[in-house]
């Protein structure tokens, strides 16, 4: 929990202040509040920051002369009059030493006048004895009019950068109350920034452009306004939809009545009094907060903060455009990743400190970048800008039909062409095709969508990149499966035949199927002449009988091989089917669907999980994880539905054994799985600490599980599901069992 500081700061006359400190922590289970006075700021400090700032400016006005003059083309190197230089090295190298020397004399005199006397002492004691070390973040908040006190270097005072380095400084108004009709936080799918890039003479927004950009690849719309009139900010800013933040780039400054002034093109400067409805409206329709990227920006923080605006972000003093562009850089960084306002700007600001806080570079310039807050209204991170969003309603309704069809389709199909007997049959014999989807799959595909509304920018290209990779992945993977060998029966429709040369098969292949005995198939019937005839029935006939025989164990082996042969090449595309006509059923189509389906779905886990890599990319990453792993636990126990198909049906209907099912898919498919399993549980290890090892041993038991109940229990399955099974009422108990399961576990983590 943040600990909160106020130091609420009252000229009570020339000579002191009046100090009202209050401290609490985000829980308000400490709170204390104490009242003093102290010596007003002596004249040595007035000067002493006057110094500074005139020593700073020099010096960044000098960069900005510079680069100016290496961006123009016409500058004349040989010129022999030296007033057509802006300065030469010499007045360049003085200005850096001044800067720096004024820059140590500030700190100094800051340091002296906070350390100074009793009533200094006891504000000191004050802060040591509630303020604590081990705190992540301290928040301290100056609020004061006094435009001195603004404008002081307040994290160089010692006591917080040597005790309390963690503590980052805001300045605010004394009084403030939220805004009007402010409920809540205003969500969207995706933080609305509006970005304005104003008159940008002698400085570069490129950079920031640049910048603001890739904020879109952690949820962000942004609207830009390049150098717009007065017509068209205004139009914009009164958007009914609002806007989360707006940016704003280009040179501001404060003018003599203390107001803000923006340059928003080479003709038009404004106040913020020209906007201030503009900015009212914004702030009703939900605007948090506002960032000047800019020059001298006090004057524009008091004016947003007289119209309650929730939080600003402005610079002291004119900046050198590089700083500004590395201060929103490793803001947006860290704001991104759902860093409170404070933590963000404190490690801009760290990182300023180490780059340009050196005699030759910017002395003092991490102190510019201040946050104004408004307490009246809760700090808010990025997150919270937010809201959870489902995909469009024409892509809900596409997924929900082609999720219905991919489980339903087959089965109904099945019915509708081959009818109820035949539809059973059918499942018992191919339950990783017909029952999986039915018990299972649907969760996996319901599981997966609500992941994939997890992250944020779906449209990011490398996610769809991704997908359209798995996509083409699958489609190959789906001809391949319906261009080979080892076919269902369910692919034939009922009138299918087909006439083959007997010189295309071996002698032995010929004379086994003719050993078939006449109780499994007149093979009569099919040999005619120098042709072999095989129809849908035939096959059907076949197998049936075959069945019923190999109860009783009265099939010899040499017999068996007969008929194994026989369905080999009945089942066999490129042998038999590819060139005959009027043979395909309605169900192969239903049956190529659902085989992709499953497919795409396990191969769409790796682009999922390579998303898994950044959190800001997610609305809630640890929903986003729970999903993928139970989703992926639904897909694992697809293995002893094909483990079934692997060991019995393949048994039953080509006599394979050992490793004569390990045909040109079945190890790609066991090697997805596996590397699956081991991604799952290295993401796990690196990320989900809190439940780590929950997720682990879920995954683990259901890896085991699968494979125990598919190569150890195949009997059972057999009598309880499949072909040997006297009631299929439990086929009802299965996707009953798997939804419960689902349920509880995640209304357990809501809890």
């Amino acid at each position: 929990m943040p600990q909160e500081v106020e130091f609420n700061i009252v000229t009570q006359d020339m000579q002191s202040f009046l100090i009202e400190i209050r401290i609490s922590d985000d829980s308000n289970s400490s709170r204390s509040r104490r009242r003093l006075s102290v010596p007003f700021y002596p004249d040595t400090l007035r000067d002493s920051l006057q110094q500074w700032q005139q020593d700073f400016q020099l010096i960044v006005n000098n960069g900005r002369r510079t680069q100016a003059a290496e961006n123009n083309q016409n500058i004349i190197e040989n010129e022999d009059d030296d007033d057509d230089l802006p300065f030469d090295d010499s007045d360049n190298n003085s200005s850096y030493n001044n800067c720096w020397e004024s820059y140590e004399n500030l700190t100094t005199e800051l340091n002296n006048w906070l350390n100074s006397g009793e009533d200094w002492q006891k504000v000191r004691n004050w802060l040591t004895q509630d303020l604590k070390k081990s705190e992540a973040e301290i928040q301290v908040t100056i609020q004061t009019d006094d435009l001195l006190l603004k404008q002081l270097p307040w994290q160089a005072w010692d006591l917080l950068s040597q005790h309390y380095p963690q503590a980052e400084i805001a300045i605010g108004p004394p009084e403030y109350e939220p805004p009007e009709k402010w409920g809540k936080i205003r969500q969207h799918p995706q933080v609305r920034i509006l970005v304005i890039l104003g008159s940008d003479e002698n400085i570069s927004l490129d950079e920031d452009s640049k910048l603001l950009d890739r904020v879109r690849e952690h949820g962000a719309t942004l609207k830009s306004l390049e150098q717009p009139t007065l017509d068209e900010l205004k139009n914009v800013l009164a958007e009914p939809k609002g806007w989360n933040i707006i940016f704003y780039a280009g040179h501001s400054e404060t003018n003599d009545e203390g107001k803000g002034v923006l340059h928003l093109n080479e003709r038009e400067s404004i106040t913020i009094d020209d906007i201030k409805e503009q900015l009212e409206v914004a702030i009703q329709n939900g605007l948090y907060l506002a960032i000047f990227n800019s020059c001298d920006g006090l004057g524009i923080a008091a004016q947003l903060a007289e119209l309650r605006l929730p939080q600003s972000i402005v610079m002291k003093e004119e900046i050198d455009n590089q700083m500004a562009i590395d201060f929103l850089k490793y803001f947006l960084d860290s704001f991104s990743r759902n860093k409170s306002l404070f933590v963000s700007v404190g490690n801009a600001r760290q990182h300023l400190q180490k780059t340009y806080d050196k005699p030759e570079k910017f002395p003092g310039g991490h102190w510019l970048p201040v946050i104004v807050p408004n307490p009246a209204v809760p700090l808010a991170t990025w997150k919270e800008f937010l809201s959870e969003s489902e995909l469009s309603l024409i892509w809900r309704i596409l997924l929900i039909i082609g999720g219905i069809v991919g489980v339903l389709g087959l089965p109904l199909s099945l019915l509708y062409e081959f009818g109820w007997d035949k539809a059973i049959f059918y499942a018992k014999l191919y339950p990783h095709i017909i029952l999986y989807p039915l018990f299972m799959f649907w969760a996996a595909l319901w599981l997966v969508y609500k992941g994939f509304t997890q992250i944020i920018n779906r449209s990011a290209r490398g996610l769809q990149l991704g997908i359209l990779a798995m996509l083409a992945i699958s489609v190959v993977l789906l001809v391949i499966e319906m261009s080979g060998s080892n076919m269902f029966l369910l692919e034939l429709n009922k009138t299918a035949q087909a006439s083959i040369d007997l010189s295309t098969f071996n002698k032995n292949t010929i004379a086994d199927i003719q050993k078939i005995p006449k109780d499994i198939l007149d093979t009569q019937k099919i040999f005619q002449k120098d042709h072999i005839v095989i129809s849908k029935a035939v096959l059907e006939e076949s197998l049936s009988n075959y069945i019923a025989i190999k109860k009783d164990d009265q099939i010899p082996e040499e017999q068996a091989k007969g008929f194994h042969q026989l369905m080999e090449i009945g089942l066999d595309y490129l042998t038999t089917w590819k060139e005959q006509k009027n043979w395909s059923s309605l169900s192969r189509v239903l049956y190529g669907y659902t085989f992709w389906a499953i497919t795409f779905t396990g191969l769409s886990f790796f682009v999922l999980w390579v998303q898994n890599q950044d959190f800001r990319k997610f609305y809630n990453q640890s929903r986003y994880f729970e999903y993928l792993v139970f989703a992926q636990v639904m897909v694992v126990f697809w293995i002893p539905f094909r483990l079934y198909y692997v060991v019995k049906t393949k048994n039953i209907l080509f006599g394979y054994t050992g490793l004569q099912w390990m045909k040109p898919l079945e190890p790609f498919v066991y090697l997805v799985i596996s590397i699956l399993f081991v991604f799952t549980l290295c993401q796990t290890i690196r990320q989900q600490h809190k439940y780590r090892m929950l997720i682990i041993t879920i995954t683990i038991v259901s890896i085991g599980v699968s494979l125990w109940i598919g190569y150890g229990l195949t009997d059972i399955l057999d009598r309880t599901f499949f072909l040997n099974t006297p009631n299929i009422g439990t086929w009802i108990l299965v996707p009953i069992l798997t939804g419960l399961a689902i349920y509880l576990f995640f209304n357990y983590q809501d809890k």
